[in-house]
């Protein structure tokens, strides 16, 4: 291809046979022509009247999309082919000229490499290479900005595609969003030269969008997208197989039924279950809730707290075999009662008596605590 026979055609003006810009007289139920109105529960908006919004604030966002949206004008079927026309000869001559721009990318790069560059100095890029660069980004802008101008004057098809998702447990703003994102998609994928309204395409890609939003976003438990797609067609074989033979079927029957893999088919009827809250009163249970009958695994066992019990008050029994003074410094020294433990030093301080004395107290009272009755019943909880 000669770089001089590309042109920039003023961005593509209309080609010969698509000017006229009348309907093709083929009606299009999906599209709302522009005297139509957007209702949204009680609140109605039309181009032509000043209507009083609600203080709502996701309405009153909504109320300025709409009037946005009004303001743009609907397509005609030739204008969509025209313009679809234009994005496609727009996005062919850029990709044209990349290629063109990586050949000559590549030469440069070949002849400096056998060549060396010139007093240590890379090339500045020719004339040539700056056109073709501004071309390039040229025609690159205005595929955009064609692309642009098929998406809002679409989006009335994505409001009234929206209102038959309403009550889904996504607001209406959350509809439109992810309806918009199926519209631009649609307008990437689009090929005029096959015959079909945009609308009636943009329609399946729209729905689908908004589809899978729900299934995505509306769970208490996310599922995969996938699955949630499939298991449609498992609930449908699964209640007709439960008709025919009077019994819950079996995941065999059911994947052998509908022609999905057996682990699949286990998966989405494990996975898409109903979702049972805690708080559910049980049947006959008399207020007592699913709750109830769950393990706090943070809340210590019955036994061990009796165990606990029990050794406070095996030990409160062997101290009242010492002195009161023998009782206190083992207190003292090991914590019992305190929340803290006491060095021999401290304890020493409290009592007035040397390190050594407190030391010698200390060891003459746990020899007569070894030695008594008492002595075996503590070691069995230290063995506990």
């Amino acid at each position: 291809m000669e770089i001089k026979n590309i042109e920039f055609e003023e961005f593509i003006p209309e080609e010969k046979g698509y000017t006229d810009t009348e309907s093709l007289g083929i009606e299009d139920n999906l599209i709302l022509d522009e005297e139509s109105e957007l209702e949204l529960g009680g609140v109605r908006f039309n181009e032509n009247e000043e209507e009083q919004w609600t203080i709502d604030e996701q309405l009153r966002l909504l109320s300025v999309y709409f009037k946005d949206m009004a303001n743009e004008p609907l397509l005609t079927p030739k204008e969509e082919i025209n313009i679809s026309a234009r994005i496609k000869k727009c996005e062919t001559r850029a990709k044209e000229i990349k290629a063109i721009l990586d050949k000559l990318s590549k030469e440069r790069f070949s002849k400096s490499k056998r060549n060396g560059h010139k007093n240590g100095k890379r090339k500045e890029p020719s004339k040539r290479v700056e056109k073709l660069n501004a071309l390039m980004k040229a025609y690159s802008e205005n595929a955009k900005r064609l692309k642009q101008r098929f998406v809002k004057a679409n989006l009335r098809l994505v409001v009234s595609l929206a209102k038959r998702y309403m009550r889904r447990e996504l607001p209406l703003a959350d509809l439109i969003e992810e309806g918009n994102t199926g519209l631009m998609r649609a307008v990437e994928k689009f090929d005029h030269t096959k015959g079909y309204k945009f609308s009636t395409y943009a329609s399946w890609w729209i729905h689908q969008a908004m589809s899978r939003a729900l299934l995505d976003q509306t769970r208490t438990v996310r599922v995969p997208v996938y699955l949630l797609e499939k298991s449609g067609k498992v609930y449908r074989i699964s209640s007709m197989l439960r008709k025919e033979k009077g019994r819950k079927p079996m995941p065999e029957e059911i994947a052998k039924k509908s022609g999905i893999p057996l682990e699949v088919v286990k998966r989405i009827l494990d996975a898409t279950g109903d979702v049972v809250h805690l708080d559910t009163p049980l049947p006959g249970g008399e207020g007592a809730t699913f709750l109830d009958f769950i393990s706090d695994k943070e809340l210590p066992a019955q036994e061990s707290v009796m165990a606990k019990i029990a050794l406070t008050q095996k030990i409160k029994k062997v101290l009242s075999l010492l002195t009161p003074r023998e009782e206190e410094i083992i207190r003292l020294r090991f914590g019992i009662g305190y929340e803290n433990t006491y060095t021999l030093d401290e304890i020493g301080g409290k009592f007035n008596l040397t390190l050594e004395r407190i030391r010698q107290i200390e060891k003459a009272a746990l020899e007569k605590l070894a030695k008594s009755e008492m002595g075996e019943v503590l070691k069995s909880f230290l063995q506990e």
